[in-house]
């Protein structure tokens, strides 16, 4: 109504229910108020809208035991009496049906588009997890095979080169592949120790893509060597949500200023972002140049689903879930933000340091020992068997492989010598990785257990995967990364 009052050139404005004492008399005592032929003058703001009304019939909307509006006619060439006001509020209530329909009809809607939303995030997590495993599987092969290669003496440099080429490229798609799982949410956190300055370094290429060449990135490190303990895949995460974020606040046209910083909390404070505990921190701060967060949003913004943007345009999930990530490693969320001059987001997490008792291993040191050290791989897939058999040879190690369950079995019950690690795949045919190790166990007593795998971490948890995700090579891995974890695996007490 108001819409059309303005369009046809009348005053479109709500008045005020205090400067207008019939109304607020009918709210007050819940039933209708005919004045007729006031004598006292007319009410000044309400004159604005209706200078000739004489007559006047107020009648409350009633639903719920609560005044929800209110109706006013005024007039009539006669005076109001009690059936006319009969009348108005039989009128009024029905035209109320209307607008609680039309109401709960939005309301439908909005649930509607929730739990759509909902299912595209589902369908993204079924898509992430059946084709992690394949994919996973396959860049295992194309990198170990290229790294191998490119340890062969001699190289002529334009083969290493192409070699290096092949294998940057599959490190991005096995990035990709990783980012896709934990925006689905279907990863294990496997935290470890990094410099933030040297992750936010490497991940500026692959943010540059998501965001678009018209967003610009004005990095500035902290130059401290501060380090976090967390999952790289989720702080990979924080990075791209807030990113987008900032992308989308300036209509994907400016430039994003990162910074990292070493800052101290001197006291505890309870926000939005979660409860801020004193300590030292590493701050990582996100600003864009946009028009800002309107403050009636600002208590909302960390809701799931709560999204400003139109339908299909945003899922709300964005901000929720870099503030579960955060809290799940044991920090905090903050923001400021001004009208016309854009928003900064500050992450706080812990600063990480390093125990003086050694707990970072030299695994130079660990290779030397492994001469004597007796591995046995199992795994159904025979390129990453023959793979890690190499890797593992190539370093030092005794290894042992069975394509099946049933054959570690057989090699186990037949083997003279001391197993000292049983290097596994998690899901295979037969019996999954844990069950054959629980079985090998009465067997060769006494060996440690390493898991692979390149499935998601939901369908790995149904497989009664340990949740000490110590234990967990995620596929596809280096040669590096495999012999760290199995010195580490080895020597853990």
């Amino acid at each position: 109504v108001r819409d059309e009052m303005s369009a046809m050139g009348g005053n479109g404005e709500h008045p005020s229910f205090n400067s207008m004492p019939f109304f607020k008399e009918a709210i007050e005592k819940r039933r209708a108020i005919i004045v007729n032929e006031p004598s006292l003058p007319l009410d000044l703001e309400f004159s604005s809208f209706q200078p000739d009304v004489k007559n006047r019939l107020v009648v409350p909307v009633i639903d719920g035991g609560e005044v929800v509006a209110v109706c006013l006619v005024g007039n009539k060439p006669f005076p109001y009496v009690d059936n006319d006001a009969q009348w108005v509020s039989t009128l009024a209530n029905m035209v109320w049906d209307i607008v609680t329909r039309k109401m709960n009809e939005q309301s439908e809607n909005r649930i509607q588009s929730i739990l759509l939303q909902i299912q595209k995030m589902e369908l993204i997590g079924q898509f992430a997890g059946g084709i992690a495993h394949d994919f996973n599987n396959m860049l295992g092969v194309i990198m170990g095979n290229t790294e191998l290669a490119m340890c062969n003496d001699g190289l002529d440099p334009s083969v290493e080169e192409n070699l290096a080429e092949i294998y940057r490229a599959a490190e991005r798609l096995a990035e990709m592949t990783s980012q896709l799982l934990a925006f689905a949410r279907k990863q294990t956190a496997v935290p470890s120790v990094f410099e933030v300055d040297q992750a936010i370094g490497d991940s500026l290429a692959i943010l540059q893509r998501v965001v678009g060449k018209k967003i610009g990135f004005d990095w500035r490190p902290s130059g401290a060597g501060c380090k976090v303990r967390v999952d790289p895949s989720q702080f990979d995460q924080i990075l791209m949500n807030l990113c987008l974020n900032a992308s989308d606040a300036m209509s994907g046209e400016g430039t994003i200023v990162l910074k990292a910083n070493r800052i101290k909390v001197d006291h505890t404070l309870e926000h939005p972002g979660g409860i801020r505990v004193p300590g030292e921190y590493v701050q990582i701060s996100v600003h864009d140049s946009g028009q800002g967060i309107a403050e009636e949003h600002q208590l909302h913004i960390f809701e799931p689903f709560f999204t400003t943007k139109v339908l299909g345009k945003g899922t709300g999930l964005g901000l929720s879930s870099t503030y579960g990530i955060v809290k799940q490693n044991r920090g905090f969320v903050d923001f400021e933000s001004e009208k016309g001059k854009g928003t900064t987001f500050h992450i706080y997490l812990p600063l990480y340091r390093e125990k003086a008792n050694g707990l970072v291993l030299d695994t130079q040191n660990s290779l030397n020992s492994s001469n004597h050290t007796t591995i046995l791989v199992v795994e159904d897939e025979p390129e990453i068997l023959s793979l890690c058999k190499m890797m593992l040879q190539k370093s030092g190690f005794t290894v042992l492989t069975a394509a099946f369950p049933k054959d570690a079995i057989m090699i186990a019950e037949e083997f003279s010598g001391k197993i000292d690690l049983l290097l596994t795949d998690v899901i295979m045919p037969e019996m999954n990785g844990v069950e054959l190790a629980s079985k090998l166990s009465t067997i060769s007593p006494g060996f440690r257990v390493l898991f692979m795998s390149g499935y998601s971490a939901d369908i790995i948890a149904d497989k009664g995967m340990p949740h000490n995700s110590f234990n967990l090579l995620r596929k596809p891995f280096t040669i590096k990364t495999l012999i760290e974890k199995v010195n580490a695996v080895l020597e853990a007490k």
